[in-house]
């Protein structure tokens, strides 16, 4: 029998509390229904918030991405030009047999921080004539397709950029200027 008192007792204490919340919420119905309001429009703009902020992240990244991009085909043109200019002068040395002006021009030119290696070779016998690094002088290379261009090319590896520039003489190539740049991202690492 007490089990049966104290399960009533029980079961009125919630039906009271139960009766108590229901009296509350209906006695504030417009206190209940503006903080649920407001926890909306704060769940919602958590939301939007988050949204922007991916939003802005990508667009970032995507200008970034551009700007490296642009930044990157400038300074190849850049170089281009230079490599196109630097040829033109090794090569009226070279007609008048002057290698020790060409070894000049490579001190002076080797100075700007980005150009890693610059290289004269010959391209009738693939050896390097001149070098920045004088321990590859005399030293054959092995690159024929690039001997077999008669155009300024341009090949990039993971941390270097190789300018290939034939010198050409009056009636034949002699010789290839070899130009070594620092890549743009290896700078920054």
């Amino acid at each position: 029998m007490e089990n049966n008192t104290t399960s009533e007792k029980k079961s009125l204490s919630k039906a009271k509390k139960e009766n108590k919340v229901s009296s509350f919420l209906l006695n504030h119905k417009v206190s209940v229904i503006l903080v649920l309001v407001i926890l909306g429009v704060f769940s919602w703009g958590t939301f939007k918030n988050y949204q922007l902020k991916r939003q802005f992240a990508k667009q970032q990244k995507e200008l970034i991405d551009n700007y490296e991009s642009k930044m990157d085909s400038l300074k190849v043109a850049n170089y281009k030009l230079t490599s196109k200019v630097f040829s033109w002068a090794i090569r009226s040395e070279m007609l008048r047999n002057n290698n020790e002006q060409v070894d000049q021009f490579f001190l002076s030119f080797i100075k700007d921080p980005n150009v890693k290696k610059i290289q004269l070779i010959n391209t009738d016998n693939a050896m390097v004539v001149l070098s920045t690094n004088k321990k590859e002088e005399g030293q054959k290379i092995d690159i024929q397709k690039i001997y077999q261009t008669d155009s300024l090319t341009v090949v990039r590896e993971d941390d270097v950029l190789k300018i290939y520039n034939p010198i050409m003489g009056l009636n034949k190539k002699i010789g290839l200027l070899v130009i070594e740049v620092a890549n743009q991202k290896s700078q920054k690492n």
